[in-house]
């Protein structure tokens, strides 16, 4: 591969030749600099994860390219029958065997699309996975779902149906077709949110088909404002079963959010999560395409400074999670986790984990972040300490300085249900357990807390309109439980009898530490206590600042690993 130099804005574009149908794609390499202007397309599409390899002649060599991108290239080639095609393409312009020049070369990225003249969205290959029907007839279908999508943009050179939609069967097959448009891999990478915003023209490509950008985003407007062309016969609930376009509604929502981050200066925690459950064949991505997103000089995280590829991802989600704790002066980034297990390997219990998860999802940052500010168990407290927040080398344990308050003495199993009384029969089997673990309650304390209990899982203790919310939103994978003193409270799935219920400084509503086991080769001066993170709670009674009054003097900082 031929040397750039990134240090002057290096980057290799492809020259591909004029040809048609199955001639060979071939290709040369040119090398510009981003300083000067040149006239490029770029191209954003899904690698894939099909084992099928084709191969493209470049300098001269077969070059072997996933089964999407050689389908992306040939109908690209096919735009310009006489002329070649200028084009970058990660894969092939960026030496993916030196980390050197991929941590380069990404760090460009947004420049790469900013100063393209058009970029190419490629969906996919058309192909029967695609669209659901035969492979034969999956061409006409495709097609069907490029005429619905202009028909609905503007209408006005329509007097009937276009052939591929003129029956309902056709209209319900182009629908269904359609489904992998509206929710298909692109949407979900989390490079396509750069890929989408930056370039200043769009061009969509499904197979052989090609459509501006703009025609598509007058079909999402006109199918999300119910501006439809029944008049002719379509049918909305072909393509948008449901009766409404939420997901592309979503969609664009996200890419106009995302695109704002280069003139505002966005919330870096808000920012991470918004886009977290996108997927990524690097985790490491997941951080570097967000903070690409910002203009030039803005670092909200002070630790990342570049899109370094040399460390692992537990080593970058560990400085990100203590650049947002820093970044937010307080514990916010440690809300929603809700016991959901970690993929990446040696990450503490503490660093938030951009990686999708292995199994299913269970953190809800979100719905935590609706209610934190309404509390402040921490009132009280010093403010957190930033400067002694971490002290060893490898950041993989943070001090924090709190008042220890009581202990786990029952809980449930996490709910999984949204009938209050299916989950008051969960409450009265952990009554019982923590009874039988001693603890003592006589009818009225029994009755007391049981009302407690309702007002807590109704919401009661928010103003009308956000009870509705609380409901919806802070049940789901959280666990009930009671402590030695007998009070109630609603945490993470992976609450154990034991847990320690802490108010830490930082911390808007108490946290739940589980000590860790300890070995001779832990021992800390001054008599540090180690434990492992287990998760945010809401606890009637301690979400004010009633848990610090009087116990100040019974502060003391923790390790949590």
């Amino acid at each position: 591969m031929i040397s750039i130099d990134s240090s002057q804005s290096q980057i290799r574009l492809l020259e591909i030749l004029p040809g048609s149908g199955l001639d060979d794609i071939r290709c040369s390499y040119r090398i510009i600099s981003l300083d000067v202007e040149v006239k490029y397309q770029t191209l954003s599409y899904v690698w894939g994860e099909s084992k099928e390899h084709k191969s493209v002649v470049l300098e001269g060599r077969a070059v072997n390219v996933t089964d999407n991108l050689f389908s992306a290239l040939q109908t690209i080639r096919s735009l310009s029958e006489s002329e070649p095609t200028i084009l970058w393409v990660d894969a092939l312009c960026i030496n993916q065997e030196d980390a050197v020049e991929k941590m380069e070369q990404v760090h460009m990225m947004r420049h790469i699309y900013a100063r393209c003249t058009n970029c190419f969205v490629h969906f996919g290959k058309a192909s029967a996975s695609e669209t659901g029907a035969s492979e034969e007839d999956s061409p006409q279908v495709a097609r069907a779902v490029w005429d619905a999508i202009r028909l609905v943009a503007d209408p006005t050179p329509y007097s009937e149906l276009p052939p591929g939609l003129a029956t309902p069967e056709a209209q319900a097959q182009a629908g269904q077709a359609f489904q992998f448009i509206d929710k298909g891999p692109w949407w979900s990478r989390i490079w396509t949110i750069q890929e989408g915003v930056a370039p200043p023209h769009h061009t969509l490509l499904w197979g052989p088909l090609s459509m501006p950008w703009e025609v598509f985003v007058q079909f999402s407007n006109n199918a999300m404002d119910l501006r439809w062309p029944d008049n002719l016969g379509l049918n909305f609930f072909s393509f948008f079963p449901g009766g409404v376009a939420s997901d592309l509604s979503a969609s664009f929502t996200a890419l106009e959010m995302a695109a704002s981050w280069a003139n505002d200066r966005p919330d870096p925690l808000e920012m991470l999560w918004r886009f977290r459950y996108r997927n990524s064949s690097d985790p490491r991505d997941k951080v570097y395409t967000i903070l690409a997103l910002l203009r030039e000089g803005e670092r909200p995280l002070p630790s990342v400074t570049s899109s370094d590829y040399e460390i692992s991802a537990a080593t970058l989600f560990k400085r990100v999670t203590i650049d947002l704790i820093r970044d937010d002066w307080g514990l916010r980034p440690l809300i929603g986790f809700r016991g959901e297990q970690k993929s990446v390997p040696d990450l503490p219990t503490w660093a938030i984990d951009w990686s999708l998860p292995k199994q299913n999802s269970v953190s809800d940052f979100w719905a935590h972040n609706e209610f934190y500010l309404d509390f402040t168990a921490d009132r009280g407290l010093p403010m957190l300490d930033r400067d002694l927040l971490v002290s060893d080398d490898d950041n993989s344990t943070i001090h924090l300085n709190g008042v220890k308050f009581d202990h786990i003495l029952a809980s449930s199993k996490p709910i999984e249900t949204s009938e209050i009384d299916e989950v008051a029969e969960v409450w009265d089997e952990i009554t019982r357990a923590a009874e039988a673990r001693g603890l003592r309650q006589d009818a009225a304390a029994k009755t007391f807390r049981k009302i407690v209990f309702r007002n807590m899982m109704d919401g009661k203790f928010l103003e009308a309109g956000r009870d509705s919310e609380w409901r919806k939103g802070m049940w789901s994978n959280q666990t009930l439980f009671i402590t030695g003193a007998g009070y109630i409270g609603l945490g993470p799935s992976t609450v154990a009898q034991g847990d320690e219920v802490w108010i830490l400084s930082g911390g808007r509503v108490p946290f739940l530490l589980r000590p860790r086991e300890m070995r001779p080769e832990h021992d800390h001066a001054g008599g540090l206590s180690d434990y492992v993170f287990v998760g945010d709670t809401y606890m009637p009674g301690l979400m004010h600042g009633e848990a610090v009054e009087g116990r100040l003097d019974e502060q003391r900082l923790v390790l949590v690993h």
